[in-house]
């Protein structure tokens, strides 16, 4: 039973381990750089704000190699959502439980901004511009320091955001869900099957405990009566 076990625990080790070095099927990740400009940079609690978006470089395409390392690919293709987009973009920024949607308006062939707004809360805000075509959309958060009180300070911050594309949220690709299915009822499986393995070591270790009180058996001859 024991080599049993060992031999399904590598079976299942040498699967996990093949899986991180098969090539990936599902294709390059398209990587857009862009400005996103914050006006003012250092926006106090209740300031006016505006957010721009723009300088949109050609796209990059993003390969997995190995589990940790990638291979990035040069293109002179501009980004697909600048020509064609199956939904508005806008800003998302995010703190805590807070969230905020800012629309972007075109402003250019290749340049969008919202319009005014305030950010209610000091502190850290997550705040990334989203681009949407079919069933991706393109993100990536940046931070956005936002003070309780200070000097008004005018000067605009520049940040140069990686938007990589990913599904969109509520649209998810076809296959996610069957996806999601198999891997479910796979980890239920081996779960599953260690449970049995664990009880049947168990179960065996309790058969050669002696039970008390049984009697030694004499290894000497019988003895006699004359």
């Amino acid at each position: 039973m024991i080599v049993r076990g060992r031999t399904l625990a590598l079976a299942l080790s040498a699967v996990i381990g093949a899986g991180f070095f098969v090539p990936s099927t599902a294709g390059a990740r398209i990587l857009v750089d862009v400005n996103m400009t914050v006006i003012p940079g250092n926006p106090r609690i209740g300031d006016p704000v505006k957010i721009r978006v723009d300088a949109f470089r050609d796209v990059q395409q993003v390969t997995p190699k190995l589990p940790f390392t990638e291979k990035i690919r040069q293109t002179s293709d501009p980004a697909p959502f600048l020509a064609h987009a199956s939904r508005a973009p806008d800003i998302y920024t995010l703190r805590g439980g807070k969230r905020l949607y800012i629309p972007l308006r075109r402003t250019g062939p290749r340049s969008y901004e919202t319009a005014t707004f305030s950010w209610p809360k000091e502190g850290s805000w997550w705040t990334t511009p989203r681009f949407f075509l079919d069933n991706k959309v393109w993100a990536f958060r940046e931070r956005v320091y936002v003070r309780e009180n200070g000097p008004l300070l005018t000067a605009p911050k520049v940040m140069r955001v990686h938007l990589v594309d990913e599904a969109a949220p509520g649209n998810p690709p076809s296959w996610a869900r069957p996806t999601a299915y198999v891997i479910i009822i796979a980890v239920g499986l081996v779960a599953l099957m260690l449970a049995m393995y664990v009880a049947r070591l168990i179960r065996d270790a309790g058969s050669t405990i002696p039970a008390a009180g049984a009697r030694t058996v004499s290894q000497g001859g019988s003895h006699g009566y004359s």
